[in-house]
Formats: C-alpha cells, sequence, structure tokens
C-alpha cells in the first residue's frame, strides 16, 4: 500500500512514532520505483517472496498479490505491529511479519532453508553489505534478490577489472550483478542525502562454492588479504596479510600466481572473477600444509 508523505505521517503520528535514524528509515512514495522493482523480481503467482524492511507496507502489499507467500522481517517492533494490523484490516492472509533482526535469523527460523524463493528489499544501507553476503554465502540462496542500495554501493558491486575491489570479488563471485536502475532522493520519505539504485543478483547454480563449501574461508582469506592495501601489487599484499604459516615465502606467493597466469605486479583491482577463483581451486597445490 504506497502511501504520500503526508499519509506516512499521519500515520506514524497516530502511534506516537517517529523516523528512527538508527535503522535508516526512509519510506518508498514512488509508484514508477515500486514497478520497477517489481518487474525485476520476474514474479510468479507461485512465488515465496522474503521481504527485508518492508516498514508500513510499501512493497508488501503489492508482492501479496502477484505472489503466493510473502515473509516479511521488520526489525522495529511497532512498525511490525501496525503492518501486521493492516494486513488483517485490507484481509490479506498470505503475508506472514516477522518482527527481527534479518542479520540474527536463520533460512530455519524462516522456513525457508528448503524453499525456493525470491528476496526483495528497500535495504537500510548500513546493513545492505552484511545482508547480501549473507545470502549469497547462504546454503539455500534466493533465486535472485532485487534490492535498494546506495548508489555508490551498487556500482562497487557491479565494478570489473581494473576497478574491481572486495566488495566486487565476494558478490560477483557468487551472483551475477547488475544495476536495474537509478534513484531519486525524492523517491523516498523522509529523503535520504544520497541516490539509490535497483540493484539485481542473480545467483549461480551449482557454483564452485556450493559444491565445495570449505573453501568459502579460503576465498575470503586471499580476496580480504589481496586487498589490504589496494595501492600495493598482489604479490606485496598477500606476502604481508596472509597468515605466516600459509606460505613458506613470498616466493612460494609468486610461484602460485604465475601457475595461475597472474602477474605477481598486477593490483588486486586489474584481476577478473575467473582469476580469484582460479586461486581458490588451486591454493591447497601451494600452501604450506
Amino acid at each position: 500500500m504506497l502511501m504520500g508523505p503526508q499519509t506516512i505521517k499521519k500515520t506514524l503520528q497516530n502511534q506516537q512514532m517517529a523516523v528512527l535514524k538508527k535503522l535508516a528509515q526512509h519510506f518508498l512514495i514512488s509508484p514508477w520505483v515500486l514497478e520497477k522493482i517489481i518487474q525485476s523480481a520476474c514474479l510468479t503467482p507461485e512465488d515465496t517472496v522474503l521481504e527485508i524492511g518492508p516498514g508500513l507496507g510499501s512493497l508488501t502489499f503489492a508482492l501479496a498479490q502477484r505472489v503466493k507467500r510473502v515473509i516479511g522481517v521488520e526489525k522495529d517492533k511497532k512498525m511490525a505491529t501496525i503492518l501486521t494490523k493492516a494486513l488483517a484490516e485490507n484481509n490479506i492472509a498470505n503475508v506472514k511479519v516477522v518482527n527481527g533482526d534479518i542479520l540474527n535469523l536463520s533460512l530455519g527460523n524462516l522456513n525457508l532453508h528448503e524453499t525456493k524463493y525470491k528476496l526483495i528489499a528497500n535495504l537500510p544501507y548500513n546493513i545492505a553489505a552484511p545482508v547480501i553476503l549473507k545470502f549469497l554465502k547462504s546454503k539455500n540462496p534466493p533465486l535472485l534478490m532485487v534490492v535498494m542500495v546506495q548508489k555508490e554501493m551498487a556500482q562497487r558491486i557491479v565494478a570489473q577489472a581494473p576497478k574491481m575491489n572486495k566488495l566486487a570479488v565476494l558478490c560477483q563471485i557468487y551472483a551475477a550483478a547488475q544495476i536495474i536502475d537509478f534513484v531519486a532522493p525524492s523517491a523516498f520519505w523522509p529523503k535520504p542525502k544520497v541516490s539509490s539504485a535497483v540493484l539485481l543478483l542473480r545467483p549461480q547454480k551449482n557454483s564452485f562454492f556450493a559444491q565445495h563449501p570449505k573453501t568459502l574461508n579460503v576465498l575470503e582469506k586471499i580476496v580480504h588479504s589481496a586487498f589490504g592495501q589496494p595501492r600495493k601489487t598482489i604479490l606485496n599484499n598477500l606476502a604481508h596479510n596472509l597468515d605466516k604459516n600459509t606460505f613458506d615465502n613470498k616466493e612460494a606467493i609468486k610461484q602460485w600466481l604465475v601457475k595461475n597466469h597472474i602477474n605477481p605486479n598486477q593490483r588486486p583491482q586489474t584481476l577478473f572473477i575467473h582469476n580469484w577463483l582460479s586461486l581458490v581451486k588451486n591454493y591447497k597445490n601451494f600452501y604450506n600444509n
């Protein structure tokens, strides 16, 4: 149920509530943006959708009309109560509102550990990256994710060599990432200070990491070490940041890079996703075990 600024203000005032800055609450008021999100998710009547941060239900009501089931996770207890009441008053029975912090809830808590689902969210900017990575790395990732994030973050996530960054690698190793559109601050109330973007992520089916989950720690160790100081070469970063028990010496790291067709003097942001994947796959052949 899309509301205008005055209706949102009145609703909050009636419940003796105010916008919580600590939760980065910005309510979507643009019908154009709402429709853009809906279209990007390619919804069907059989879909199950996990919505994070439904707030007063701008997206929730639209989703409920189009899919079989919606699970909305709302951290603000009062907001969750208002939405639950509004859904009941409108005889909407296919939505379950869960009051909780999405970062502290498991798929098992939400009964999604064995269910195919899509994730749609207007994510608070302060938790966007942790939420995205949590679901991309989960044992049962969503079929797709359509999320509203800060414009700058979206651009970082979809970056390509020679402008790769740690977040881009960690996201793209799991999923294809695409910016659907940019969104002006005027699409929200209250207006955020920065522009946003609708981001589409499609997790890879049968990815290497889904088949070899124990390698996730290896991936993160390599990526975090390699981007320790982006202006340094990948060799120097890895030599300085990797656990000394991992490789005997800098020369061993150099051989590992060369074997994977990577110039040791390259900077980490110039590597492609296949380079990072190759390093992970060949890691055990070089580390000191």
